[in-house]
């Protein structure tokens, strides 16, 4: 249409053209990675020189493009390290959790919908995980996180597995780190 109205040059045309089919044919060869990812196709994975950790990662740009909520996005992975013994997904889980760890408690004292509901969710998968004795997604999941935020997630567990609310836990979690943070080195 641009060409045959002389809107853009025969050249410009061209050039274009093949920018668009570069274009898709990298959207082809992400979706194909995510997929793959999902499936935990290891050989697929190395047929494209890609690791499962760049799977993942492929997989995370996926989400972020369809802005899929943070919730979802760690059911997946749970679901997708449980199903394939996938590690990189149980570690990818971190990104998530740690950010949402950070946030939980609002600034007036209340607990943070979202990512109350999100830990709730990791917290009760880990749950389960570990009564069936799959010890592969908490230690997992604790190396994705930072030092910080692996610390602050036992702590709530802790509480929770002495019968606290997730509300209460966290409250309890972050006055012991208050009280933590006074004490002296020694």
């Amino acid at each position: 249409l641009w060409s045959s109205r002389k809107m853009i040059g025969p050249e410009q045309y061209e050039s274009t053209m093949q920018a668009f089919a570069s274009m898709k044919a990298k959207d082809n060869a992400d979706s194909r990675l995510v997929s793959m990812a999902l499936n935990n196709d290891s050989q697929g994975m190395a047929n494209l020189n890609k690791t499962p950790a760049e799977g993942i990662e492929a997989l995370e740009k996926f989400w972020a493009k369809r802005q899929v909520p943070l919730a979802e996005r760690a059911v997946a992975l749970m679901d997708t390290g449980a199903r394939h013994n996938m590690p990189a997904a149980y570690k990818a889980l971190g990104k998530y959790l740690a950010p949402a760890l950070a946030q939980l408690g609002n600034p007036d004292g209340t607990i943070n919908a979202d990512n109350s509901k999100l830990y709730d969710t990791v917290s009760q998968r880990l749950a389960k995980a570990q009564a069936s004795g799959d010890t592969m997604m908490y230690t997992e999941l604790l190396s994705g996180l930072p030092e910080d935020a692996r610390n602050k997630f036992m702590r709530i567990r802790a509480y929770q597995q002495r019968s606290y609310t997730v509300d209460e836990a966290y409250r309890r979690a972050a006055a012991d780190e208050i009280m933590l943070a006074k004490l002296s080195p020694q």
